[in-house]
This record gives structure tokens, sequence and C-alpha cells, in this order.
């Protein structure tokens, strides 16, 4: 009797060992069940926080909560500042009967020595400026000064208004403004020249004289 040989096919596996076609499909199927098995766990864990935080809706403060909240610490607000102005020192009384030190009154000088240290009327330049005291008073405050002697060099209107009589002292001039003062009391103020012309000794601006 002749035997036949027996030809084994090369994809055909040892008796007992897998393919390495079932070995793919086995992971195939193993790595779609891990997949579902994730997706089914996500969802789950979704559906957990969301009924969590349904469940928990009771738990979490409305407006009304809130705005008792704010109106209690405003309330405590309000308390703490005023024990704060309570407990404040009150400022110390004045006694309306408690006199003032007399001050010392600036000493006064000599209106013959102011007059001495200026240059005589006759050498002091003026001009008279109307300065809102209107005609008459310019020419009232002309005449004061005639009489003095003054040697009036210009008369004009201004652009400024003064309320009351004003003497203006050009540089190195403001001896012949306290003379003028020394000797006539209706010119009292007496200031340094601002703006007009530095080549009269002083300018007079009349207003109220």
């Amino acid at each position: 009797m002749t035997s036949t040989p027996v030809r084994l096919n090369r994809r055909q596996s040892p008796e007992g060992v897998p393919s390495l076609t079932a070995v793919s499909t086995i992971l195939r199927l193993i790595s779609l069940n891990a997949a579902r098995v994730l997706f089914v766990g996500s969802l789950l864990l979704a559906l957990y926080v969301g009924l969590t935080w349904a469940l928990a809706i009771e738990d979490r403060p409305d407006a009304a909560s809130i705005a008792r909240a704010e109106a209690a610490a405003n309330a405590s607000e309000s308390e703490r500042t005023q024990s704060e102005v309570a407990a404040a020192p009150t400022p110390e009384a004045v006694d309306p009967s408690a006199t003032a030190e007399p001050t010392e009154a600036p000493p006064t000088v000599d209106p013959q020595e102011l007059i001495a240290a200026a240059l005589p009327p006759g050498d002091t330049t003026v001009q008279i400026l109307d300065a809102g005291g209107g005609s008459a008073a310019v020419d009232a405050a002309a005449s004061v000064l005639e009489q003095l002697g003054y040697n009036i060099v210009a008369r004009a209107s201004s652009g400024r208004d003064v309320s009351t009589t004003t003497v203006y002292f050009t540089a190195d001039n403001e001896a012949e403004a306290e003379a003028l003062r020394a000797r006539d009391p209706r010119f009292q103020v007496v200031e340094p020249n601002r703006g007009l012309n530095e080549s009269v000794n002083i300018h007079v601006l009349v207003g109220s004289f």
C-alpha cells in the first residue's frame, strides 16, 4: 500500500497555537470593547455630575438671600461707623470770655521823615489817570497836587479801574509816593508800578476821591 505524503500549509499554525489572524481579530475586539467602555463611562460621569448639580440647586443662594446678606452687611457697617463717630473726641470748646493777648502795633514813621527822604514836589513828575473816578474826581485830585506843588506832566484815561485812589511808584521812586501819602491822607494806597510808563516818578490812578 502506497502512502501519500501530507503537505503542511504554511498559513496553518501548529495544533493548539492561534494564527496571527486570530490574534489580530482578538485585539480589535478588545480595542472596540475598551472604546465602548470608555464612552459609556464618560456618559455615566456626565449624568452623575448633572444629577448632582440638579439635586443641589436648593443649596444655592437665591437673589433674595443675597439681598438679605448685603443688607445685613450694610447695617453692620453703618453701626460700626456710628460707633466710631460717637467715640471720636469732640473739639475743645473755646471760652468766649477769654481775651487774646494784645499784639504790638506796627511802628509808625514820622510823616516829616518820609517827606524829607523824598524829592521836592516840584522835582517829582506825576501822571494823573482817570481809573473810574470820573472827571470831577480827577479835577479834584489834580487841584490838590497842584496846591502841593507837584509837577503834573500828563492827564489821561486809564484802561484799569480802582475803587480807591492809588499811587503807583516807578523804580527808585517809592520815597516820593510815601511822601505824597504823608502830605495828604487821600493818597493812602501806594503800590509798585504795574506796566505804566517808567519815565514818570509816580502815577496817580483816581478812583473815589
